[in-house]
């Protein structure tokens, strides 16, 4: 008799560790591809988004791309873009205003 009851409580412990290792890897699996789901679709409109800025930036001047670059996307002072030009931060801020008045005219156009 001892035997048996030590043989179900063996069977019990596996299939409680089985149990365990099962629930574990659902856990995880259900996790890991709810995860993928919403990354993929949000990188998927941050590719275009940022091949679609690309776009419209490889239509500037240079000069113009610069600025843009710089004073809008990365957020840094105009004051601090004019010093690295060597031109006036007024001059900065028109050229700022001009290519976005162009990007917003392709914007329309398109």
């Amino acid at each position: 008799m001892e035997n048996q009851s030590m043989f179900d409580y063996y069977r019990q412990m596996l299939k409680r560790i089985a149990w365990r290792l099962q629930y574990q890897a659902n856990k995880v699996y259900r996790h890991e591809s709810v995860l993928e789901d919403v990354w993929t679709k949000e990188h998927k409109g941050l590719v275009v988004s940022d091949l679609f800025v690309k776009e419209l930036l490889s239509s500037l001047p240079d000069r113009g791309r610069f600025i843009l670059q710089k004073v809008v996307i990365e957020g840094i002072p105009e004051r601090e873009v004019a010093k690295q030009l060597n031109i006036s931060q007024k001059r900065v801020n028109v050229c700022k205003t001009k290519y976005l008045q162009q990007l917003r005219q392709k914007l329309i156009s398109d």
